[in-house]
């Protein structure tokens, strides 16, 4: 045998016998090396969460498994990890509370976690309805000059993020000592109003006066039956509509009213007057509006800025109104340009 195979022969000899007769241990430097200390199966879930009807993720949604004791909250992407996961179908929950933001309903999809697996999976969750305002206002009007009728307007505006289309109905209750009130409000497409109109005497005690200190409760329901509430009070009925003067010749006419404001009592800084001037006796023929302080006074005198057609027949009314949108109106007479009443 040539020298040097015969020396490559022994240095292999030497090595094996080394090995056999030491307990080597290499390093463990990976981390899906099972013996290092980090190592973890990979038993992973990337969850994303997205609005109903198109893909927006939302981000700040709580994710849980609640089975297994984990949650997390989706990122700017609507994505939440987690890993180490044991094995197993789990349910996941996902919803978002953060008010004053957009508020997302609950709801949950079960997934399946597997060894050496990053499951992916999604949820869809619907959009909270929410209000952008309530009120409750009480409206006066002469029906003649020895008689009002007085009742209360209940108006909410609600906000959809799904789109208007979601919105299925908006409810309203008040409790008054054990005598319950309860209806839906009607939907005015062109001014996107939820609103009713309820006379005085079908409140509880025949009085709307009987609410003054009730919460009206306010609820928004979307398609998925999914709600939110909210309250509004009813703080004043303005009891004496303003009462008007005849109207004398000249053209501009001039137009005199008396309110006793101090009676209600109303703060005057904050309230104010609406006069009216209609070409017939409907709301929409008026042709000319203006809006006026009160006076110290009860008497307020007020020139039209704007020539009237002479020998025009025309309708004036008057309305107050507080700080609070509650308001009275004056009764409606006409009157001819030129010609005295």
């Amino acid at each position: 045998m040539p020298l040097r195979l015969l020396r490559w022969a022994l240095i292999s000899l030497l090595i094996t016998s080394m090995l056999t007769n030491c307990d080597w241990d290499p390093a463990h430097d990976s981390i899906f090396d099972p013996d290092n200390p980090l190592y973890r199966p990979i038993r992973s879930l990337r969850f994303t969460v997205l609005t109903l009807n198109v893909d927006i993720p939302i981000r700040d949604a709580v994710v849980q498994l609640p089975d297994v004791g984990r949650f997390g909250t989706t990122d700017s992407n609507g994505v939440a990890y987690f890993d180490d996961l044991p094995e197993g179908d789990w349910w996941v929950v996902a919803y978002r509370n953060s008010v004053p933001d957009t508020v997302y309903a609950a709801d949950s999809v079960k997934v399946s976690i597997k060894l050496g697996v990053l499951t992916e999976a999604s949820l869809r969750l619907d959009a909270v309805p929410s209000f952008i305002n309530v009120t409750v206002n009480s409206i006066t009007q002469y029906v003649d000059s020895e008689n009002n009728y007085i009742y209360a307007r209940l108006t909410a505006r609600v906000f959809d993020p799904d789109g208007d289309a979601d919105l299925d109905r908006v409810e309203w209750w008040l409790q008054d000592n054990g005598i319950s009130m309860q209806d839906t409000l009607d939907f005015d497409p062109d001014s996107a109003l939820w609103w009713a109109d309820i006379p005085s005497e079908d409140f509880p005690g025949g009085n709307l006066s009987n609410t003054l200190t009730r919460p009206f409760t306010f609820e928004a329901f979307d398609d998925a039956g999914n709600s939110s509430q909210s309250t509004a009070y009813l703080a004043r009925i303005i009891y004496s509509p303003p009462a008007l003067d005849p109207v004398g010749v000249e053209n501009p006419p001039t137009l005199v009213w008396y309110f006793y404001w101090t009676r209600e009592p109303l703060d005057r800084e904050s309230s104010y007057y609406i006069l009216n001037i209609y070409s017939e006796q409907s709301d929409e023929s008026r042709v000319y509006r203006k809006q006026i302080p009160l006076n110290i006074s009860s008497r307020t005198e007020h020139d039209v800025e704007e020539e009237l057609e002479v020998g025009g027949t025309y309708w004036w009314d008057v309305w107050v109104f507080d700080r609070f949108g509650n308001s009275a109106r004056s009764l409606r007479p006409g009157f001819v340009v030129g010609q005295p009443q």
